[in-house]
């Protein structure tokens, strides 16, 4: 130590002193010899403190020294930059030479439970494996962390901030000498654990999770659990789950085909549940960062291209069921690998198909096919059907698809398919539906009600490709709708008819609007007609004073064509006819008025002997009835001379009054009483009785005869002719020539309607006579466009 020496410094006063003291000043000499250290300290302070000490803790064995001493012994040493290095070594040549003899007993413990067999036994095999593994590593960690402790000073100070030592922190050097010693002679053993014990797993045995999750988080720590570590678990656990779960989807393939085994919704759950559980493991057990690859492999293996067809195949039964909540789960698990189209096609084919088998299936649609008078009734069921499967189908699309777009046009596709495939018929269908809906006497409802039944109609007639069908016949219920003043609401009519214009133009509809301005004009000139003194004078000269006469006066360009039935009237309706029709034609020069008795109506009094009844019927009905008031009874040939009324119509009409539900007259003759012959005779009905004092029994006329629908399309054949002249011309003026195949395949595709090889040629052949075609001299199956 150096020696202080007390020498004048600054005067200072204390309490008590008589007067202040000379003062001193304090000199610093340096050491005449400087103190050194024994050569061998190093050697000394390792063997003899230090290397005790790692051994102590190697074997778990107590310390003789304190951590103080210790960590001070380390310090010094450490504050010698000759020594580093030296210490260094002499702490790694330690840990090695106790690593190595932890990895040789480690090996032979695992080579000595490698000789048991069985399940059960491998089980265990793995578990023991492993708890040995993990103890030593348990310790080995705990040894190195107190280790550490002792030459902390040596692992901060030095190698962690002087980089010239080129030395691994002691914790490193730990894991590096654990890895080379321990693990690598271990080969693959803690890996083929870790991965059997959860291939155990996935079969539904249970297993120590803890074990599983404290080794592999030893792998992550020694490096070895991913690339390119030559034993990489994740590796090993991604190929074991692709072949496990390969064997799994064989297995479910061969139970579904087999009878009794599970169908495409419990495979769907099989799927999820595998996803699921394989991720919670992942969460558990593994690392984040092998999700992926792991849920890749139950994706690649449980929803291949064969997994994803044997789902789509199995569908239908779903479908038919409605089971949205299985449905959705199936769309997820074929969102999630990209088989979405998959899905896709499937949905298209069932509702082409089932649609496909409604339409053909249907009585309904049959009859109404074939033109049968019941057909309106069951049309409506048809399409009420279609209406609520494509409601149902629209649901599940919100619900299981998730508005997916995609999935939206294949529903339209598939329903335009099944539906065009029969040509006219849906068309035809979907107007009789619409004249249900509008016509009065059907089921309440209210406006909106009405006007959202009227919106799904039209989602189906957007579909239909001949629009031309549906607008002749819901042009010929429209006619018989407002002259029989059977529109539930005018209002509604004219909804449906902005509807329509919306979808196919002012042009479809400029008839069926101008329909409606006729019946406006009509209730202003019987306005008229009634104001008029003289037309009433005239009626009661003729004796017609008492018939009160309204007059529907339509264009002929918008009413859909009507036959002309040809009809004797009695004096009475004759005068007022021919009195209406001086009217008109005075007010209306150069114009002539056509009437149509097949769609005429009468309110008639009858005196029966139980009462008196008003019966509302058509002018046919009329004609019948008032030739009873001059004779008692009369035989079918008869009220065929007075009336002027071919076979048919008479026939029909005598039906409605002596075998319908209201029979007003009676039929005596030899043949079944609900058919009439031109035997019969027939008399009023003197014991007729019903409670109603006003009786309708003209509801026949709204009934479509098959003679009426056959004519309906002969008209709308003789419209399309002039589309497909048209096409052709079209066609032509561009290619300026072309076969006769070749020119139908081009009309057939710019044309909706399906259009017959007859028809066809006979449209060539008029446009040949029209000079706009030519056949070539050589070939005449080649066609020539003519400028």
């Amino acid at each position: 130590m150096m020696p202080l020496q007390q020498q004048n410094g600054s005067a200072g006063t204390a309490r008590g002193s008589a007067a202040a003291g000379p003062a001193k000043k304090l000199v610093i000499k340096p050491l005449k010899v400087k103190p050194q250290l024994p050569d061998n300290f190093e050697q000394n302070t390792w063997h003899s403190l230090l290397c005790p000490a790692v051994r102590a803790v190697h074997s778990s064995q107590p310390v003789s020294s304190s951590l103080e001493q210790l960590y001070k012994a380390a310090e010094h040493l450490a504050d010698r930059p000759t020594a580093v290095a030296a210490l260094y070594g002499w702490l790694e040549q330690e840990c090695r030479q106790h690593v190595v003899g932890v990895g040789t007993r480690l090996l032979s413990e695992c080579q000595r439970l490698a000789t048991t067999s069985g399940i059960v036994e491998q089980q265990q095999q793995h578990t023991a494996a492993l708890r040995l593994i993990d103890a030593e590593w348990q310790a080995h960690c705990r040894q190195m962390l107190l280790i550490r402790s002792i030459f902390l000073y040596l692992d901060r100070t030095l190698l962690m901030h002087n980089s010239q030592h080129q030395l691994r922190p002691i914790w490193e050097m730990g894991i590096e000498l654990f890895r080379q010693h321990v693990l690598v002679p271990l080969g693959r053993r803690p890996v083929d654990a870790i991965v059997g014990l959860i291939t155990f797993e996935r079969d539904g045995q249970t297993i120590e999770r803890l074990l599983v999750k404290e080794s592999v988080r030893m792998l992550v720590a020694l490096h070895d659990y991913q690339p390119p570590s030559p034993h990489a678990l994740e590796t090993a656990l991604v190929d074991s789950a692709d072949s496990y779960y390969e064997r799994d989807a064989a297995r479910c393939l061969v139970q579904q085909q087999q009878p009794g085994g599970f169908d495409v919704a419990d495979y769907v759950r099989h799927v999820e549940r595998r996803l699921s559980d394989e991720s919670e493991r992942v969460t558990a057990l593994l690392e984040a960062q092998s999700r992926k690859a792991l849920l890749g492999a139950v994706e690649r293996r449980l929803l291949g291209p064969s997994q994803l067809d044997a789902i789509a195949a199995g569908l239908p039964p779903l479908l038919d069921q409605v089971r949205r909540d299985e449905l959705g789960r199936a769309y997820v698990l074929f969102a999630r690998v990209g088989g979405l189209d998959v899905l896709r096609r499937a949905w298209h084919e069932f509702v082409k198909s089932s649609g496909r088998r409604l339409m053909l299936s249907s009585e309904s649609a049959a009859a109404a096919a074939s033109g049968a008078a019941s057909g309106a009734g069951s049309s409506s069921t048809l399409v009420a059907t279609l209406l609520d499967w494509k409601a149902s189908l629209t649901a599940l699309l919100e619900t299981s698809w998730q508005r997916n777009p995609q999935f939206r046009q294949a529903l339209k596709e598939a329903f335009e398919a099944f539906l065009n495939e029969r040509q006219s018929v849906p068309a035809e269908l979907l107007a009789k539906h619409a004249d249900e809906l509008l016509r009065t006497g059907h089921a309440r409802r209210t406006e909106d009600d009405a006007e959202a039944a009227l919106d799904q109609l039209l989602e189906l007639f957007r579909l239909v490709h001949a629009k031309d069908v549906f607008e002749a016949f819901y042009k010929k219920q429209l006619a018989k709708r407002l002259l029989l003043n059977k529109c539930a609401s005018h209002d509604l009519e004219r909804t449906m008819l902005q509807k329509l214009r919306l979808e196919c133009g002012a042009g479809y509809t400029g008839k069926l609007e101008g329909m409606f301005k006729d019946m406006e004009v009509s209730r202003d000139t019987m306005a008229a007609f009634r104001d008029s003194r003289h037309c009433a004078d005239q009626l009661a000269d003729e004796g017609a004073a008492g018939v009160e006469l309204n007059v529907q006066v339509l264009t002929q360009g918008f009413w859909p064509p009507w036959a002309q039935l040809e009809l004797t009237l009695p004096p009475q309706l004759a005068a007022c006819q021919r009195v209406f029709q001086q009217f008109y034609l005075l007010k209306h020069k150069g114009r002539r008025l056509m009437f149509q008795h097949s769609h005429g109506t009468c309110v008639l009094r009858a005196h029966f002997p139980l009462g008196k009844k008003e019966l509302s019927v058509s002018l046919c009905q009329t004609v019948l009835l008032l030739q009873f008031n001059t004779a008692e009874r009369l035989s079918f040939s008869d009220l065929r001379t007075a009336t002027g009324m071919d076979v048919a119509e008479l026939r029909r009409t005598l039906h409605s009054l002596a075998c319908g539900k209201i029979r007003v007259l009676v039929k005596f003759g030899p043949n079944n009483v609900n058919s009439v012959d031109e035997s019969d005779e027939f008399e009023m009905n003197k014991e007729f009785k019903q409670k109603l004092t006003r009786l309708k029994i003209n509801a026949a006329q709204l009934k479509e005869t098959p003679e009426e629908a056959a004519k309906t399309h002969a008209s709308v054949q003789e419209d399309r002719q002039y589309q497909i002249d048209a096409a052709i011309v079209r066609i032509m003026k561009t290619r300026k020539s072309l076969h006769h195949q070749q020119l139908m395949s081009e009309v057939l595709g710019q044309l909706k309607f399906e259009i017959k090889a007859a028809f066809f040629k006979k449209r060539i052949e008029s446009l040949l006579e029209r000079e706009y075609l030519e056949r070539a001299e050589d070939d005449e199956t080649l066609l020539r466009y003519l400028a």
